[in-house]
């Protein structure tokens, strides 16, 4: 059996938020077209508001946003503990590559 790879694996999860982010941003313009339509037929913004399909695709969007950004930090987390600890990288070596401060890196490599 092929040894498990955590950063093969922050990867995965990665492509996954980014997929979902993409997909929620498509239905955003979706609605935003449908609002647009609305608008145009002269309904209340407070109709649009009410009833619209933007608010749901809204909250989706910033759902995804913040999977995203959890998931970036995870695979930064894990691509500093691989260079640390599977390649000997010091954290100033490893600070080097990834163009961060050492402190940053630091930071990383100690979170739980």
């Amino acid at each position: 059996m092929p040894r498990r790879d955590p950063v093969r694996d922050r990867i995965a999860e990665l492509d996954h938020a980014c997929l979902d982010l993409a997909d929620g941003v498509e239905r955003l313009r979706t609605a935003l077209g449908q609002v647009r339509t609305m608008r145009e037929r002269g309904q209340r913004v407070s109709e649009i508001l009410a009833f619209g399909p933007a608010a749901p695709a809204r909250r989706q969007v910033r759902e995804s946003w913040a999977r995203l950004n959890r998931a970036l930090h995870a695979y930064r987390v894990q691509a500093v503990k691989s260079m640390i600890d599977n390649e000997g990288m010091s954290i100033a070596d490893a600070a080097r590559v990834t163009g961060n401060a050492r402190q940053v890196v630091s930071r990383l490599y100690h979170e739980a």
